[in-house]
This record gives C-alpha cells, sequence and structure tokens, in this order.
C-alpha cells in the first residue's frame, strides 16, 4: 500500500474473478493465496454491480501473468465465459 493511504482504516471488499466458474475447490484457493501472497498486482474492474468483478495480474516478474488464466492453465479451476468491460454509469449524491 502507498504511503499516503496508510491513514484509512482497512477494509475488505468481496470480489470475483472473471473468467472462473464460482465452485470454489481447494486446490484452487491454496493456488491462488501462492500466486498473489505478498506481491504487487495489478487489477482491471470488470464490473462494479451487482458485484465486484476483475482481471488480475501479476506484474512483478519478466513476464506479466494472467492469475484466472494460471489458474485455468494448473486445472486447479473451472473456466467460465469472461465479462467485457462495461462503463456503468455512476450518480453523485450531494452531499
Amino acid at each position: 500500500m502507498l504511503p499516503r493511504f496508510n491513514h484509512l482504516p482497512a477494509q475488505a471488499v468481496e470480489m470475483f474473478l472473471n473468467g472462473v466458474k464460482e465452485n470454489e475447490t481447494t486446490a484452487g484457493r491454496d493456488l491462488l493465496v501462492k500466486l498473489v501472497k505478498n506481491k504487487d498486482l495489478v487489477a482491471r474492474v470488470i464490473h462494479t454491480f451487482p458485484y465486484i468483478t476483475v482481471d488480475l495480474y501479476d506484474t512483478t516478474g519478466p513476464k506479466e501473468v494472467d492469475i484466472v488464466q494460471e489458474l485455468i492453465n494448473r486445472k486447479v479451476v473451472e473456466a467460465d465465459k469472461k465479462k467485457k468491460c462495461c462503463m456503468q454509469s455512476r450518480s453523485i449524491i450531494p452531499g
């Protein structure tokens, strides 16, 4: 996390990986943790409603790794149709 955000309270948000069926397996969860733990990742937000869906990339090595594709290649998750990025309209509520 960048130092300029240290003053903000920690938050958790439920997200789904784009292109993965929602049947969770122990092997899939374990490999996901191994692939992302202690790494800076890049997330491309695909949808925010009704839930957040992201494409997730590890850019720390010499070659960019698509986390979902890596999980699929290692046969620990089942592939699903990838959703296209959607520019959703947002309302601004005056404070």
